[in-house]
């Protein structure tokens, strides 16, 4: 529940009630490629590393929907750069 702002470099967006974040570096165990504040108060679910792989392990599709989240926002973060680098 509640709302967030995601800023990658200059530029934010909102996630509202079940949206989702954090999963870039859950599953290529890198850095944090976003900044994250609630905008009001907030719940949220958090979710180790190990047992999220292990969910995701047996499942292809779960594991190939991620896969394209996590494409899709890396994907917008190069181009972001990209752009702001021109800038």
């Amino acid at each position: 529940s509640g709302r967030v702002t995601v800023s990658v470099r200059d530029r934010e967006g909102e996630i509202g009630p079940s949206g989702s974040f954090g999963e870039i570096a859950l599953l290529r165990d890198v850095a944090r490629t976003a900044t994250v504040r609630a905008m009001e108060p907030t719940e949220l679910l958090a979710i180790r590393r190990e047992p999220f792989l292990e969910a995701l392990t047996g499942q292809a599709r779960s594991r190939a929907v991620a896969a394209g989240v996590i494409d899709d926002r890396l994907a917008a973060a190069t181009l972001l750069r990209r752009l702001l680098n021109k800038v």
